[in-house]
């Protein structure tokens, strides 16, 4: 997800120890820029409310309500609906409500915890690795989303492999996403 921006940045420093990286359905921005097609400026206005003591948080409050993290999940995070019993919400909505939690929340969604500014750029971090990259693309993660990892498994040296499930498939492919990950399942450039 978003911590391949993280992960992908670090290892095109330090990737000499490094045997092997693998990002799973990655991204390299937050949710509201992808979808609205927007620089993270653009919403600084929403992380300031946020942070806004009371108004602030009953809007968070408001925004992980149990219907609306059902359709967030419904819509881009998993597949398998099967997974959206009323006990995974339940623990979904409680770690959104940690003490604090809205300020990171905010940002990540707002596009405030970006690494990169252009779709260009994390692909130009990709090129300089020294060691070998897998991509884990998610067959039915959102069409932009999608784009994106493919641009990345298109570049030279890098393998891909599709796993069924969508920006959460690490919560959904568990078993085979373990499979992939094991030394002897991924591919040495």
């Amino acid at each position: 997800g978003h911590a391949a921006a993280y992960a992908l940045a670090v290892a095109a420093v330090v990737s000499q120890p490094w045997r092997h990286l693998v990002l799973v359905a990655p991204t390299w921005r937050g949710p509201l820029p992808t979808m609205l097609q927007r620089p993270a400026s653009t919403f600084e206005l929403l992380q300031g409310l946020v942070r806004l003591p009371g108004v602030g948080g009953l809007l968070y409050h408001l925004n992980t309500s149990r219907a609306l993290l059902r359709y967030m999940y419904r819509r881009h995070v998993l597949r398998d609906q099967q997974h959206l019993t009323p006990v995974f919400l339940r623990r979904k909505q409680a770690i959104a409500r940690q003490p604090g939690a809205r300020f990171s929340s905010v940002a990540f969604v707002t596009g405030g915890l970006d690494l990169y500014a252009q779709p260009g750029d994390w692909l130009e971090q990709a090129l300089q690795l020294s060691c070998p990259l897998t991509v884990v693309k998610a067959q039915d993660s959102p069409p932009r989303s999608r784009h994106e990892m493919e641009q990345l498994a298109q570049l030279p040296g890098v393998h891909s492999v599709w796993l069924p499930g969508r920006l959460g498939l690490h919560e959904e492919s568990v078993t085979q996403l373990a499979a992939l990950l094991k030394p002897e399942s991924l591919v040495r450039s």
